[in-house]
């Protein structure tokens, strides 16, 4: 059976990488490589993380959250801020920087996305 999925990359990162998938039936899946880890979204899901992303810069809360998904966040005095990007299956944490760059790497894949829409 042919391989009918094609790929293509969206935007990539020193570290990371969003790529998107054609199904055969017309869905589009959205993968980010996050180091060791892929995480694969749906549209429906895809949309709720950039709903999720857009609630955490200027939040003063602790835990940020969508139907499904979360950010918490560890700000410890005297210690590195920490993220924690809370999927349906895993639970991602994330440096400063680390997060700084993912969080880049996500509005260039919805400035990405808008153009060629």
């Amino acid at each position: 059976m042919p391989n009918d999925v094609q790929t293509e990359e969206l935007v990539a990162s020193e570290n990371y990488i969003i790529w998107i998938s054609h199904e055969p039936d017309g869905e589009i899946g959205y993968h980010m490589e996050l180091g060791q880890v892929t995480v694969h979204l749906f549209q429906e899901e895809w949309t709720e993380l950039l709903e999720l992303m857009q609630k955490v810069p200027g939040s003063s809360d602790d835990l940020i959250t969508t139907e499904d998904f979360a950010v918490s966040i560890s700000r410890e005095p005297g210690e590195e801020t920490l993220y924690y990007l809370e999927l349906t299956q895993a639970t991602i944490h994330f440096f400063q920087d680390d997060w700084d760059e993912l969080t880049d790497l996500i509005e260039a894949a919805r400035e990405e996305i808008a153009k060629r829409q």
